[in-house]
């Protein structure tokens, strides 16, 4: 009588947590629903309890990526949707200012990218194009419509996996008004990055 009542209660959890809202159904996740349609009270109980701790599971694996990723150098927004890192060396322009570079990783309007920063440096307005050089490979990369005279914005694919495998990034470009300089990044905590940002 016991087990029977705890398999209704358990059921009914996850019943309601079908159809409140999310804010309200914090107690089973989503994806332990299809547990209810298991006839075997062993077997609910088994699908149940394996289903909690794949998702406390995954939760753990989530900190681990932030708490590397942090460790490596990369600064998180408060929601974790864009992840910053700056150049290893710092440009002086004509004029003596000091300038270091960003390399963000974020999404937008629903593509995976990269965002480009230079300081006080500004890129140029007529096509702008970077080179990125991941491990010595070489990547020209034209920014798209998304790219500004603050920041120079690509969703290459190629250029994202290489630097999701990359250990040392070099960039090179040409800014508005100054000869050619180079940036370097070290990518180390980059494949923690992009487990939390691109999931």
């Amino acid at each position: 009588m016991v087990k029977a009542s705890l398999t209704l209660s358990v059921a009914l959890l996850l019943g309601n947590a079908l159809i409140l809202p999310v804010a309200e159904a914090q107690s089973v996740p989503q994806r332990c629903a299809t547990c209810r349609f298991v006839e075997s009270e062993y077997r609910f109980m088994a699908c149940l309890e394996a289903c909690l701790n794949t998702s406390e599971t995954s939760q753990g694996t989530r900190d681990n990526a932030l708490r590397e990723a942090q460790w490596s150098g990369w600064t998180f927004n408060s929601q974790r949707t864009f992840a910053t890192k700056k150049s290893l060396n710092t440009y002086h322009d004509t004029f003596g200012g000091a300038s270091v570079a960003d390399l963000t990783l974020s999404p937008h309007h629903g593509k995976k990218g990269i965002r480009l920063r230079m300081g006080q440096l500004r890129f140029s307005m007529l096509s702008p194009t970077v080179d990125f050089i991941v491990d010595g490979k070489r990547f020209e990369v034209k920014g798209d419509r998304h790219s500004g005279s603050e920041s120079f914005w690509t969703s290459d694919e190629a250029l994202l996996r290489a630097l999701r495998n990359g250990h040392r990034l070099e960039v090179k470009v040409t800014p508005f008004g100054e000869p050619q300089v180079a940036f370097t990044f070290d990518l180390s905590g980059i494949r923690d990055v992009t487990n939390i940002i691109w999931p």
